[in-house]
């Protein structure tokens, strides 16, 4: 079963609040260095309190701004850890020559 992370950003003028949820829960990020965390049973309990969030948030003012999803298996986040960084840059030098 893949690993689901989901990132929402918010803004208010300067400001921004970054919302990260997750099966056991959504940690909220900002404004500032707040950060407040709240654990939940499931993946489904996790995107119900985001909603919840998100709902304050725009009362509030704030505008969701962008949203990140992350569905890769705890394998293929290791395995792209695992592969050196310069990889990719290596490459792209070397079409740079061309």
């Amino acid at each position: 079963m893949p690993d689901s992370t989901w990132t929402w950003l918010y803004t208010r003028g300067r400001e921004s609040i970054r919302v990260v949820a997750d099966a056991t829960q959504v940690v909220v990020y900002g404004p500032g260095t707040n950060e407040h965390a709240q654990p939940c049973s499931d993946e489904d309990d996790a995107l119900f309190q985001q909603k919840l969030i998100e709902q304050r948030l725009i009362l509030g003012g704030w505008t969701l701004d962008r949203l990140i999803t992350d569905r890769r298996s705890g394998r293929e986040r290791r395995e792209d850890d695992a592969r050196p960084p310069t990889e990719r840059r290596r490459g792209h030098k070397e079409h740079e020559d061309l």
